[in-house]
């Protein structure tokens, strides 16, 4: 029997952040897109059972409010597409479902930016 391997793709990738910036930043998330996610659980894992691994994240939705939030989300959407077609081609199975906050809505609804 295979075991399955869950990830937490927004804690991993702050976690990968946080251990590739500097002390007051962040490294990019562009950095991070074509990371070889399936053999770092092979590293940890260490021990060459089969593992399913599924990547869990967020799908991301586009705004049009302005021209900015427009731009930024296009490209934090484009970002993730990238980073999906490469957890396919490591086999991994990755997992997003659409995560609207209330936060936003209610901020959106106010006309803000």
């Amino acid at each position: 029997m295979s075991r399955v391997v869950l990830i937490d793709g927004e804690n991993l990738l702050y976690g990968l952040r946080k251990i590739a910036g500097s002390e007051n930043e962040l490294a990019p998330r562009e950095l991070f897109v074509n990371f070889p996610f399936k053999a770092l659980v092979e590293e940890i894992l260490g021990d060459g059972k089969p593992s399913h691994i599924l990547y869990y994240g967020a799908r991301l939705r586009g705004y049009s409010q302005t021209e900015e939030l427009r731009e930024k989300t296009q490209r934090a959407i484009h970002m993730q597409s990238r980073l999906v077609n490469n957890l396919q081609k490591q086999g991994i199975a990755s997992v997003t479902r659409l995560i609207t906050s209330p936060i936003v809505k209610k901020y959106l609804a106010k006309g803000k930016s």
